[in-house]
């Protein structure tokens, strides 16, 4: 996640939030944007466009990939990988993955 959120806040025009069911501030907000989308499972993307809902990601149907959100950015907005300094090559990670990686580094429980 915080791999796809460093790409991502160097584009001018993109806001990366995230938000984890884990913690207590940030659950109601993460339910929300869930339930939006009528997602069930973490994790979850949902893209946003002008506050409206314009597509999400979903674990339930293993589309909630860090490859599908940046090839989804690049087909429909333009933004390529290059520009966000990453590729989708064979070995781009999932969110899965991602988020385990933050879960080992992070294993104290503090938030960076």
């Amino acid at each position: 996640m915080e791999s796809l959120q460093q790409k991502l806040s160097g584009h001018e025009g993109l806001v990366f939030q995230s938000y984890n069911e884990g913690y207590v501030t940030e659950k109601k907000k993460a339910r929300s944007i869930k339930g939006n989308f009528a997602a069930k499972e973490t994790p979850f993307c949902g893209l946003y466009e002008d506050a409206k809902m314009v597509k999400g990601f979903y674990s339930e149907d293993g589309r909630c990939t860090e490859r599908n959100i940046l090839s989804h950015l690049e087909e429909n907005y333009g933004i390529t990988p290059g520009l966000l300094g990453c590729t989708l090559g064979a070995h781009t990670p999932s969110l899965d993955d991602l988020i385990n990686d933050f879960r080992q580094r992070n294993n104290d429980g503090t938030r960076t």
